[in-house]
Order: structure tokens, then sequence, then C-alpha cells
């Protein structure tokens, strides 16, 4: 090897080290918690876990010592609908569980009723939330944040932990994960790749609470309302998606959710998810969500009692929990 060849091959080897001294950082530290099992997913974690990852985690790790036979499906807004008060009102022998995902649309929903069914477990009690902008959400997604678990996916691990990978080596995820590691400090560099709002999770139900809302929200909710005043946009009344968002496969895919909640005897109900925008379904996707479910359908869409007033959001994606109860006290 001539003095030309082996300057070269120390430069690129030069050039490796550093990918792979991070490389190695990340099977070690595991930023995510998706490489090990973890007993906890939300306490002393600084990075935001990837939700369907830890919903899917926790049954499979917990689905024998506790025999769930009622499940809460859908996105974060499920965080509302408090599991136990759910299990109360379906019954004595109910065992509920939180099956929910960040911006969870059809295909997650679908996908872990297929798993739940295709492993023969108990799928007694059944309540959907059904949100109106996640409704043509019929594929995986490539996202970190939100791709769905290999296990109820059926899709591959490699791209599950290439999807991880990828958001790991992005430089501005690099450069405020390891500022934060190695000072303990948030600044620019963390913004969007930090977070330490207290989070706490029932590990048998796996239910939600955002304590650090409720607390902000006991301590003075006048000034939690007025630092978010820009958040509450005035809004111009009722009205009606412009959009169809059932087409074939929206529609092939809730044909596939009836059969198995049909097929199974399951006791289950669809609510149409209370939107701040106060935009209700397109009457032709109403019309096919009417046909396939009948009086299992709860519309809150719209103008109402839960949409018009600011005091029963946190923001303008997330209804509180007093507002689940409502909506359940309603539809049982």
């Amino acid at each position: 090897m001539n003095f030309f060849l082996k300057k070269l091959f120390i430069f690129f080897i030069l050039l490796l080290i550093p990918g792979l001294v991070l490389l190695a950082l990340y099977f070690c530290n595991d930023p995510f918690r998706v490489l090990k099992h973890y007993d906890t997913y939300y306490a002393d974690n600084s990075i935001p876990p990837n939700r369907d990852y830890v919903s899917t985690e926790i049954f499979l790790k917990q689905r024998t010592k506790y025999r769930y036979n009622s499940f809460v499906f859908g996105s974060s807004r499920t965080i509302a609908l408090n599991a136990d008060v759910f299990g109360r009102y379906v019954g004595e022998d109910a065992v509920p569980f939180k099956f929910d995902a960040s911006g969870e649309g059809l295909y997650g929903i679908y996908t872990k009723l297929k798993f739940l069914d295709s492993e023969e477990e108990s799928i007694k009690n059944v309540l959907i939330l059904l949100c109106r902008d996640a409704m043509s959400t019929t594929e995986n997604f490539s996202n970190h944040l939100v791709i769905k678990h290999p296990e109820t996916s059926e899709e591959g691990w490699l791209e599950f932990h290439w999807s991880f990978l990828k958001s790991y080596f992005n430089i501005k995820f690099l450069m405020g994960y390891y500022y934060f590691k190695l000072t303990g400090r948030e600044n620019k560099l963390t913004n969007g790749i930090i977070q330490l709002n207290k989070i706490s999770l029932d590990y048998k139900t796996n239910q939600i609470k955002v304590d650090v809302l409720d607390a902000m929200l006991k301590d003075d909710s006048l000034k939690y309302y007025s630092d978010r005043s820009g958040i509450f946009y005035n809004r111009l009344g009722e009205s009606y998606e412009k959009e169809n968002f059932i087409k074939y496969k929206e529609l092939v895919m809730l044909c596939a959710i009836r059969e198995i909640l049909e097929r199974n005897k399951s006791n289950y109900k669809i609510v149409l998810t209370p939107l701040y925008d106060e935009i209700k379904y397109s009457p032709s996707d109403k019309s096919i969500l009417l046909r396939l479910f009948g009086n299992r359908l709860y519309d809150f869409t719209g103008e109402n009692f839960i949409t018009e007033a600011e005091s029963n959001w946190y923001e303008t994606d997330h209804f509180k929990r007093y507002v689940g109860d409502s909506i359940m006290s309603i539809i049982y």
C-alpha cells in the first residue's frame, strides 16, 4: 500500500470513529427506551417515548398476570377517559387496559384489535375514540415517535429500529440530547428534544396522568388560561368537514374492526372525539359510520357543552378528565 493510500485509509478510519462512538453510546444509553425492557418508561426519562411501543410492551408483559378483557383504543385524547371509571361502567368482572397511542388512527386501532383477536385475548368490552383528524391514517408511520410496535403492526423490527436510529443521528437531536446529558440543563438546543413534564402512569391499566398540568390548574387556573390566551383561538361556530375521509381503505378497516368486535360478541361503543375546532364529520362520513355502527356510535363533534367552554380543555387538542367522565356517563 503506497503512502497516499495509507493516508486515505487513516482519514476514513478517523471519520468513522466519531460515528462508531455515537453508535456505541446509542446502545449504551438507549435514549428512546426501545432496546431493552423497562419497569418504567416515564420516570427519570427526559426523552418522550413512543407511546404505541410503551402501551404494547406493558400489555405484553402483564397480560398473563392480569388477564385484561376491557380495552380503550384511541389517540392521546384518551388520557381523559379514566381506565378505572371505564371499568366500573362495563362490569364488575372488567379488567381494563388503555391501549392508546399518540396520533392513533384507524390503522393502529385495527392492528391492535387484530392482534388481540389472533392471540385469542378476551375482548369483552371496548371503547374506541375516533378522531376526525386521524381518520385517514391507514398505514404505519415512519416517524420514531409514532411508528407502531412490530408485534401489532406485523411489520419488521429492522424498519422499526431504523426509524429510531435515523432520529438519533439527526444533528439537532445529538446536540440537544448530549448537551442535556452533560449539563443537566435546558436551553435552545434542547427545545423539542427534552421533555421534563412530569407524567405518571398506572402500570396496571396503562393510564397516563399529566401531573404538571393538573398541578398548574389547581394552583392558579386563571393564570393557566391567561398564559395560553393565544392558543384558544376564536371559532366561527359549528361547521362540517369539507373532505370525505372515508374512502376505500378506510372503509375496509372500519368493516374489519366491526367484524372483529361482532365476532367476539364485544360490548363496544364508538365515540367521535370532541375537538375544539367544532367541526363535525362530513355528512357522507357520518352516514357511513352510522350504517356500520348504528346506536353504538356517539357523536360529540361540533358545537356542544364540551367544545364551547375553554375551561374544558388543557389546550385545543386535549379535553380534561372530568369531560371524559361526562362522556362515559352519557354513553353508558
